[in-house]
C-alpha cells in the first residue's frame, strides 16, 4: 500500500494521501506536510458517509465512487477504494485531470489489495 501512496505523491501538485477504514481509522498515510493524519481521517469517513446518504436519498443510485472539493488552496479528492476511502490532497496547480486518472487506478490497485 505504502508504495502506491507514494507513487502518488510524486505527481507534481500532490501533496499527500491517505487510506482510511469506513469506520474512520486511519489505515496508512504518506503526507508531505506535518498534518494530523487521524483527525484528517476521522473527517473524511464522515464527509464520505454523509455523501453516501445524499446519494441514497437523491436516488442517484449506487455508492460515493469519487468526490472533489475545490478550496482556494487546492482540492481534496475522496475516491472510494474497496471498503476503504482514498483521500489525495492536492494543490491548486496541479492537472487535475492527470491526478484523477492516477488516482482511478491508484484506487482500483488498492480496491484489490483490500479484498485480499
Amino acid at each position: 500500500m505504502k508504495e502506491i501512496l507514494r507513487s502518488i505523491n510524486k505527481i507534481p501538485g500532490v501533496r499527500g494521501t491517505l487510506l482510511i477504514g469506513q469506520d474512520g481509522l486511519l489505515i496508512d498515510s504518506d503526507i508531505e506536510d506535518s498534518q494530523d493524519s487521524g483527525t484528517m481521517a476521522a473527517v473524511a469517513s464522515s464527509v464520505n458517509s454523509t455523501l453516501s446518504h445524499a446519494i441514497a436519498r437523491m436516488n442517484a443510485g449506487g455508492k460515493m465512487t469519487r468526490f472533489v472539493m475545490n478550496g482556494s488552496a487546492g482540492s481534496i479528492v475522496l475516491l472510494s477504494a474497496g471498503d476503504a476511502i482514498f483521500l489525495t490532497l492536492v494543490r491548486k496547480d496541479a492537472n487535475m485531470g492527470m491526478v484523477l486518472v492516477e488516482l482511478k487506478d491508484a484506487a482500483a490497485k488498492l480496491a484489490d489489495m483490500m479484498d485480499k
